[in-house]
């Protein structure tokens, strides 16, 4: 038998090892095997973006400065600044880790990413968002959409936004459900007379669904009720008590019937 040299079969292996972090011709990926280090990775490259981006504001906002100060400054176009880092380039690079890790629950943090980061890829932001309500609307990962879901509709498209809604209150995963029931029934919690069925019937639902929600989840909906119930419209002011600048005690309640302008502020 003929024995071939570990040089050589190190060599054999290399092309082996490359399909593993490429895929596509596309930018060398952290290993399929570790999708950890794909997202720091990715994380990483926001991170770089984000400090470009904050460089570029602040450029712009001392050339403002300067020609505020410059008599002959208002003759000067300054360039506006962006509102938000494009970025763009990073999509490409998460629809890949997507691919590498997909049909499990690894893609869910990429495909999530391109939900939340994708913008104005809104062909990138659908078909991750589709891969979710069709493949992972079970994964308690996708319940960081849930504040997203009022303006999916607007920045993808109508219909894929109130079928996201549906799609998540209906999810297996208490997470999801009750994080997406915490935003349906945000305006009814809000606003609804505490008194009236609908307020009932909301609150019963969703703490029904918080029940078996982690303890995150559980205390942003308990928290969304005890401050409509304690702190909402119609409900009477705790008596608050303080000294004011001459160091006499007042409290609020000295002020009832009174138009009360309150000022709250502090340094820091």
């Amino acid at each position: 038998m003929r024995l071939i040299p570990v040089f050589t079969l190190a060599l054999l292996a290399m092309p082996a090892l490359a399909q593993d972090v490429t895929q596509d011709g596309a930018e060398p990926q952290a290993p399929r095997h570790d999708p950890a280090a794909a997202m720091r990775d990715l994380r990483n490259e926001q991170q770089q973006i984000y400090a470009k981006w904050r460089e570029e504001v602040q450029a712009i906002q001392k050339q403002m400065k300067e020609a505020a100060e410059d008599p002959e400054g208002g003759k000067k176009p300054v360039k506006a600044f962006p509102m938000r880092p494009d970025l763009s380039p990073l999509v490409g690079k998460a629809q890949n880790y997507a691919k590498t890790f997909a049909n499990s629950e690894d893609a869910v943090p990429f495909l999530v990413w391109i939900v939340q980061n994708g913008s104005p890829n809104k062909d990138a932001m659908r078909d991750a968002l589709e891969t979710i309500l069709e493949t992972h609307a079970n994964s308690s990962g996708v319940a960081a959409l849930a504040p997203m879901l009022p303006y999916l509709g607007r920045m993808i498209s109508a219909d894929i936004g109130d079928r996201a809604m549906d799609v998540f209150v209906a999810s297996s995963n208490a997470d999801v459900r009750a994080s997406a029931l915490l935003v349906r029934h945000g305006t009814t919690i809000d606003s609804a007379p505490l008194e009236s069925p609908k307020y009932a019937a909301a609150k019963q639902e969703l703490l029904e669904a918080a029940k078996e929600a982690s303890e995150a989840v559980r205390k942003k909906v308990d928290t969304a009720i005890n401050v409509r119930e304690h702190y909402g419209v119609g409900v009477i002011a705790k008596d608050i008590i303080g000294t004011d600048l001459d160091g006499e005690e007042f409290k609020l309640s000295d002020y009832k019937g009174r138009v009360i302008f309150l000022d709250f502020w502090g340094d820091w």
